[in-house]
């Protein structure tokens, strides 16, 4: 792949204390009715089961820019034909966050979207993070705080 993507969390500093960042946390999850492995509220981290992305995929073009800019994965593509449009693929990953208090009235929220799996390819394709679904979580949760 030629673009540049999303390695590791993208991290987020919120000047507001722990409790109202995980209240907004929680509050998220509940209302999105996202499936959820493990809530550690000591340590501050979520992990969530396996989510699909089916219709938030995008590839490259030749020059290497995501012909759909907003999307949460970016496919390979195997070649200038192949594949032709994402529509038929689905993908799958997990996502995980950390609330981590660094102060008073500071808190570090981190992202991850990771295990990305490209399904229904004739051929294995690889994705990766765009980074756009990290931000939105984390925008999201932002908007949420108290």
């Amino acid at each position: 792949m030629r673009g540049k993507y999303q390695q590791g969390s993208i991290k987020s500093k919120i000047e507001k204390p722990f409790e109202q960042v995980w209240e907004s946390v929680i509050d998220l999850i509940a209302e999105t009715g996202v499936s959820v492995k493990m809530i550690d509220r000591s340590s501050g981290l979520i992990i969530a089961d396996v989510a699909s992305f089916a219709g938030l995929l995008s590839y490259e073009d030749t020059k290497g820019n995501l012909t759909n800019p907003a999307a949460y994965i970016a496919v390979e593509r195997i070649s200038s034909e192949f594949p032709s449009s994402v529509a038929r693929y689905q993908a799958s990953a997990i996502w995980n966050m950390r609330v981590k208090a660094i102060g008073d009235n500071t808190t570090i929220l981190s992202v991850n979207l990771h295990s990305i799996r490209i399904e229904k390819a004739v051929l294995p394709l690889n994705g990766q993070s765009t980074g756009n679904f990290e931000k939105m979580l984390i925008d999201e949760i932002v908007d949420g705080v108290e």
